[in-house]
C-alpha cells in the first residue's frame, strides 16, 4: 500500500535530558533552513520554564546525574540575549571540577544559591519556621515526588515576572522567525500528569496554563493545549484512563495517538488537508 502524503511538520522539543525551550529554539534556528517544512511546532511542558533559567543542571536538581552546562537566553531591555554554553568542548569539561568556574557561571543561573536554608543552630525556631523546608517536605511526600523531570514542584516560576517574560519572549521570537521563513508556527503544550489530575479535580485549567493561553491569544500565537483533551478522556472513561495515558512520567502510545489526532485536526483546519489512507490489516 502506498503511504499517505502527509504534510511534513517539525516538532521541536527536548531531545536530551535537561533540554530547555531556549535550546529548542536554537535547534529550530540551526535546522530549519536545511530542512524546511510547511509547519514547525514548538513542544512545551510547563516545567520547562525552570530549565529556561538554568545554566548548570545541578543548580536546579542537585541529585541529577547530568552534571553539565547549557546555553540560556536572558532578557535585557526587553530583548533576548543569548548566553552561550560556558563549556564549549570536551576538553573544557575539566572546568566543571573548578569551584571558581561553577560560582562564576552561577551568576547567570536562576537557581544558584536560591535555597536559603537556615543554619542548623540556635535559635532552632528558624528551622521550624522556614517556609522552603516545609514546602519541600509537603510536595515531596504528599503532592508530587521530586524527580529528574520535576525537581522543584513547590516552585511556580510562571507567577514570577522575569522567567515568565523570558518564556513569552522565546515564544514570540520563534513565531516571528518561523513566519519570516514561510512556515506556519504552532505551540504545543504537552500535558503533565499532575495538570490533568488538577483539571479533572477542579474543573478548570491550572492558573499557569490559563496565563500561557491568554498570552497566546493576545499575541495571536497558534497554540494547542492537550491537558483538556486528556482530562476529557479521563472523565469519560474513568480514573483508570490516566494509567493508559501515561507510562510512568512519559505519555503512552495511547496518549500520543490523541495528540496526533488533534494535530491532524489542526492541520485540516488550516487548509493542510490530509487524505488518510487505511490498510485493511
Amino acid at each position: 500500500m502506498q503511504r499517505p502524503d502527509f504534510p511534513r511538520i517539525q516538532i521541536l522539543q527536548r531531545q536530551t535530558g535537561g533540554f530547555g525551550t531556549g535550546q529548542a529554539y536554537l535547534r529550530f534556528r540551526d535546522e530549519f533552513p536545511k530542512n524546511q517544512t510547511p509547519v514547525v511546532a514548538l513542544g512545551l511542558i510547563t516545567e520547562n520554564i525552570n530549565r529556561a533559567v538554568n545554566v548548570f543542571r545541578p543548580y536546579y536538581y542537585p541529585e541529577t546525574l547530568l552534571r553539565l552546562t547549557k546555553p540560556r537566553f536572558m532578557l535585557r531591555d526587553g530583548k533576548l540575549k543569548l548566553k552561550e554554553n560556558p563549556v564549549r568542548s570536551i576538553t573544557e569539561l575539566r572546568r566543571l571540577m573548578d569551584d571558581r568556574f561553577l560560582r562564576a557561571i552561577g551568576s547567570d543561573d536562576w537557581w544558584f544559591n536560591r535555597d536559603d536554608y537556615p543554619i542548623f543552630g540556635f535559635p532552632y525556631i528558624t528551622i521550624l519556621t522556614n517556609k522552603r523546608i516545609w514546602s519541600e517536605a509537603f510536595f515531596g511526600k504528599v503532592v508530587q515526588p521530586i524527580s529528574d523531570i520535576n525537581p522543584r514542584p513547590w516552585e511556580e516560576l510562571w507567577k514570577k515576572e522575569e522567567p515568565r517574560s523570558l518564556m513569552f519572549a522565546l515564544f514570540e521570537r520563534f513565531f516571528e522567525d518561523a513566519r519570516g521563513l514561510g512556515a506556519m508556527p504552532l505551540l504545543l503544550i504537552l500535558p503533565q500528569r499532575e495538570e490533568v489530575l488538577d483539571r479533572v479535580r477542579v474543573g478548570r485549567l491550572p492558573d499557569h496554563l490559563q496565563t500561557i493561553l491568554a498570552h497566546c491569544k493576545a499575541k495571536t500565537l497558534d497554540c494547542i493545549e492537550f491537558v483538556s483533551i486528556f482530562a476529557t478522556h479521563m472523565e469519560a472513561e474513568g480514573p483508570q484512563t490516566l494509567d493508559r495515558l501515561y507510562l510512568r512520567a512519559h505519555i503512552s502510545p495511547y496518549g500520543n495517538r490523541l495528540i496526533a489526532e488533534r494535530i491532524l485536526s489542526w492541520l485540516r483546519e488550516h487548509g493542510l488537508d490530509v487524505e488518510a489512507q487505511h490498510s485493511d490489516h
